[in-house]
């Protein structure tokens, strides 16, 4: 009888195992990482090569290249990337990554505008730097933007970017939810736009990205012109200014608090 159980249960385990081999594993937390010290990965595409290259990075937290782009062209043209597709990540994306504008950088307004991020999809929608008082401004431009009165469908958020050739961390977030969803900019690790805003149900997907998207530029275009990025991240959770590294999802437990009034005898 013992036997017959001992056979029973190693029957079950080796079962248990089979399963268990079957299912495949789901990476969470999900980070898809560019840092170009390799090029690009799979499913990542530079737009207009002929106009990007590999600089040694100056980035503190970067480690090998940046990607510089610039202007050279006579048409509508991408400066920067396209990353397709994000699966499995579906209606919750976020999108953080270092950017450079060169010392003297002019930022446009409308056709001008540089689309920080393209958000491609059933609703496709940007994130934008653009003039707001002759300042550089991160907004967002999208349908729902007039019930915050924005101008001209866009909603402004308090970050402001100069082009003063530093380093800068954008970071944005979009979740499909109904009623609930929710469009979020950070930069430099400060929140400069929460808004609760219906862009979408939760089964309609942010299929790709785009970063770097510029219209016909205010000052024209030349090749002395360039935006340099790095160490861009595609994540299903807040990524923060910390290289290509997320939060810890545990951090340490708060100590106990000392003991008052405590009295010895």
């Amino acid at each position: 009888m013992r036997h017959t159980k001992r056979v029973t249960s190693s029957n079950v385990l080796i079962l248990l195992s089979l399963i268990l081999l079957s299912v495949p594993s789901l990476a969470y937390p999900y980070e898809k990482v560019v840092n170009f010290d390799s090029g690009v990965p799979s499913g990542v595409e530079i737009k207009e090569p002929d106009h990007c290259s590999y600089v040694p990075t100056t980035l503190t937290s970067g480690t090998g290249n940046a990607l510089r782009c610039n202007q050279a062209g006579s048409r509508p043209m991408y400066v920067g990337l396209a990353l397709s597709p994000i699966t499995p990540l579906t209606n919750n994306v976020y999108v953080r990554y270092y950017v450079r504008f060169m010392p003297g950088w002019t930022f446009g307004f409308g056709n001008s505008q540089l689309k920080a991020i393209v958000w491609n999809g059933t609703h496709r929608n940007f994130t934008t730097i653009e003039t707001n008082g002759g300042v550089g401004t991160l907004m967002w431009e999208d349908d729902q933007c007039p019930q915050y009165g924005g101008p001209s469908g866009r909603c402004l958020s308090t970050g402001t970017v100069a082009a003063d050739g530093r380093w800068h961390c954008i970071e944005a977030h979009s979740l499909k939810n109904g009623a609930n969803g929710k469009f979020e900019l950070w930069l430099d690790g400060v929140q400069v736009m929460n808004y609760t805003v219906n862009i979408g149900s939760s089964s309609e997907a942010t299929t790709y990205v785009e970063i770097g998207y510029q219209n016909t530029p205010s000052d024209g275009y030349s090749p002395s012109r360039y935006i340099e990025y790095e160490d861009v991240v595609i994540a299903d959770h807040y990524v923060g200014p910390n290289g290509a590294i997320s939060p810890s999802p545990d951090p340490p437990p708060t100590p106990p608090a000392p003991p008052v009034n405590l009295r010895v005898q």
